[in-house]
């Protein structure tokens, strides 16, 4: 979801409308509502509850406007996981690859999903 330049490029359904920036490891992004990533996630839930600085953000913290959360999985694993957060009728996935399952139930237990 990056160009060859480094700017991003512009997210792909379900992942082009939110309220929130989810950044992975390799630099492409998500954007989400925080409300679906509270229910999904505990984890997710208490990071978003904690105050914010009123002062502007810097620029890795925010991007358009939105503050940016920066995880350490990848894109692949993110999009899969993610999508599972996200409305039934929006989430096209489809877990084929043993390894794309063992890393999004690796990420879903780190942030303590169901």
């Amino acid at each position: 979801m990056s160009s060859s330049n480094g700017a991003p490029d512009t997210p792909l359904s379900p992942f082009n409308e939110g309220d929130i920036i989810i950044r992975s490891g390799d630099n492409s992004y998500f954007l989400m509502y925080k409300l679906d990533l509270s229910r999904a996630s505990p984890v997710f839930k208490t990071m978003l509850s904690l105050p914010q600085p009123a002062t502007t953000l810097p620029q890795e913290k925010s991007h358009d406007g939105l503050p940016v959360v920066a995880v350490t999985e990848s894109a692949a694993t993110l999009k899969l996981l993610l999508a599972l957060c996200t409305p039934v009728w929006e989430a096209r996935i489809s877990l084929r690859d043993i390894d794309d399952v063992l890393y999004v139930l690796e990420a879903a237990r780190k942030y303590e999903m169901e």
